[in-house]
């Protein structure tokens, strides 16, 4: 049984939409993470932003009880974890660990996003926590308060998170392939006749 001249017409048609909506699909992807990274990296620096200037303006002491406090609050309202180390890597604060838990904590000055905000003046990482037992998204700052102290702000956020947006662009990408593979089915078809 051969395909008549109208049915190779709707297979070469259907065929040549496809390629493109793959082609398309798999380019648009691509740039679509790299913006959503860079969105979430940006949204990150702004809170780290926000909390440099709360540690520059107010000036507390650098305490571990005043620092990990205000950790947790500006965590809280934040909506991140929020770690702030003194320039010798001593752990102040971290929203998401009670206080008797930073003096157990190893080193955080060697984490990748510090040794590069250290370096550049900025940091960011997407890495495996060991202490949170999952991969997040961190950036870091460094901080010079009003009494002359300095170190580092890093503000966090899990990547199943980060992850999450980007599920659901690649839904609304799937959607608007259907439904562009349904309206090629129905333009073929009508050209095929």
């Amino acid at each position: 049984m051969s395909i008549s001249f109208r049915g190779r017409l709707f297979f070469i048609f259907m065929a040549v939409v496809l390629a493109a909506l793959l082609t398309s699909g798999v380019f648009l992807e691509k740039e679509l993470r790299t913006r959503h990274n860079a969105q979430i990296d940006s949204e990150l620096l702004s809170k780290a932003g926000a909390v440099q200037e709360m540690l520059r303006m107010s000036g507390p002491p650098l305490t571990i009880e005043a620092m990990d406090s205000l950790a947790d609050r500006a965590g809280e309202a934040l909506s991140a974890r929020i770690t702030i180390l003194l320039d010798d890597n001593t752990l102040l604060g971290d929203s998401h660990l009670v206080l008797n838990h930073l003096k157990k904590m190893g080193n955080q000055g060697s984490r990748p996003e510090i040794v590069q905000a250290r370096r550049e003046g900025q940091g960011q990482a997407r890495r495996y926590s060991t202490i949170m037992g999952i991969s997040m998204v961190y950036v870091a700052l460094p901080f010079r308060n009003a009494a002359g102290g300095h170190g580092f702000i890093r503000v966090s956020m899990p990547l199943p998170e980060a992850k999450e947006g980007m599920k659901r662009v690649r839904r609304i990408m799937l959607y608007a392939a259907l439904l562009g593979l349904a309206a090629a089915l129905f333009a073929s078809f009508i050209a095929a006749a």
